[in-house]
């Protein structure tokens, strides 16, 4: 995700005409526990990859708003302040993020980034595996249920049959029941 963050933010850069002083991440946001985890991780991993200051905002849910982040970039010096878009479509949050004041360029959405779709497509396989590996275990119990209750019954039959060769005189004293 990180990587395809920073194809789309030098695309937006290379658009502005140079290479930002500091980037906000812009993520959804989320009042959910571990919600932002996602943005956060983005954040740190593009830190990683850039050689200026970078933060990370929320389009809801959270603050700081992408508006208040840039907001803040610039009170610190900052003149280039560009956008990430930790977001995969373009939307309402997008638009917003186009018209937050003082940036110097903002990011494309993701979803349609080569890096995304094969992390998308590893997924899929890798879910695919995982469900395949639940269904046959359930087939593998299942049999086993089947088995086990045809040897049940298979026992049950095997008692009856064995019970009535038993003389009724027989059994009764072994169960110690008046005749």
């Amino acid at each position: 995700m990180a990587l395809a963050l920073y194809d789309r933010l030098r695309d937006a850069e290379r658009a502005a005409g140079g290479a930002a002083d500091a980037v906000v991440v812009a993520g959804a946001g989320s009042s959910r526990p571990g919600g932002n985890d996602g943005t956060l991780a983005a954040v740190r991993q593009l830190g990683l990859l850039l050689p200026v200051p970078v933060t990370a905002a929320y389009c809801s849910a959270s603050a700081p708003a992408p508006a208040e982040a840039v907001a803040l970039l610039r009170a610190r010096g900052f003149h280039r302040v560009a956008v990430a878009t930790h977001l995969l479509a373009p939307g309402r949050f997008t638009r917003a993020l186009a018209a937050v004041p003082g940036t110097w360029a903002v990011a494309a959405p993701i979803a349609d980034h080569a890096r995304v779709a094969r992390l998308v497509a590893a997924r899929y396989v890798e879910a695919g595996a995982e469900a395949e590996a639940r269904y046959a275990k359930a087939r593998k119990a299942e049999a086993e249920y089947a088995e086990a209750g045809a040897g049940y019954a298979a026992m049950e039959t095997g008692c009856a049959e064995a019970a009535a060769k038993i003389p009724l005189r027989v059994a009764c004293q072994r169960e110690t029941l008046p005749l």
